[in-house]
């Protein structure tokens, strides 16, 4: 049940993940984290938090000190990767699509 709980912080991270389009800037090599929050133009700090999370679920893998790998798994949030799951992810969690779950009591009636 706890898993079934803490989904939405894996779905809300791999949107900010796509959002952020990390996993393209991944090739055969590893980035450390300051190479991405350069990149993304973000906080390296604050950036190191989504792909230590995601590799918890298998997106990504640290390899050494705040450097990680895109998995295959990770690989499917690449934007020209075959059958790319970068634009679901970002339509599903986006706020269009998710303030109306945020909002489900109130289209419930209460």
């Amino acid at each position: 049940m706890l898993r079934l709980i803490g989904g939405f912080w894996v779905a809300r991270s791999i949107y900010l993940a796509a959002q952020l389009g990390v996993a393209d800037l991944f090739d055969d090599q590893p980035k450390t984290i300051a190479q991405l929050a350069a990149a993304t133009n973000t906080d390296p700090r604050s950036l190191y938090r989504f792909p230590r999370a995601l590799g918890s679920v298998g997106i990504f893998t640290e390899v050494s000190d705040q450097t990680f790998a895109l998995t295959p798994l990770g690989a499917t949030l690449k934007s020209d990767s075959p059958g790319s799951m970068r634009y679901a992810a970002l339509a599903q969690m986006g706020d269009d699509h998710s303030l109306g779950w945020n909002n489900g009591l109130h289209s419930a009636g209460f």
